[in-house]
């Protein structure tokens, strides 16, 4: 019987709290891309909700140079994400330079718009 050390799981459980998604969407890659503007966040998004999106609003961290920058963006979908759908969601970052660039450490959603005009949004993170 393979028993963790404490040390391990509390590794563990840090490494899955620090990703926790909590709107009905499914992020399966989250990247910053250089771009004209700076850098834009490219996520590979599920829709899990029961009803089509509009807008989304990311938070998304990256560690380079030995620190944490935390970037939020935003992106209005030019044609509806209906349930059950998969596709790459690009948003620009605010505030981000053409130098950022690789996979997020984490990339969370904050905040969905309906097509129908409602709005689920994400509890504050400590």
């Amino acid at each position: 019987m393979n028993r963790l050390t404490p040390a391990a799981l509390a590794l563990a459980l840090a490494a899955c709290g620090g990703n926790a998604q909590q709107l009905p969407v499914k992020i399966t890659s989250c990247k910053a891309v250089p771009s004209a503007q700076g850098a834009d966040l490219r996520a590979m998004v599920e829709n899990k909700a029961y009803k089509p999106i509009s807008e989304l609003d990311f938070s998304a961290a990256f560690y380079g140079d030995f620190r944490y920058r935390k970037f939020a963006g935003a992106a209005t979908l030019p044609q509806e994400f209906d349930p059950g759908q998969k596709r790459e969601i690009v948003a620009p970052l605010a505030g981000a330079t053409p130098d950022l660039h690789g996979p997020a450490m984490v990339c969370l959603v904050t905040r969905i718009r309906y097509l129908d005009g409602t709005v689920d949004v994400a509890p504050a993170q400590e």
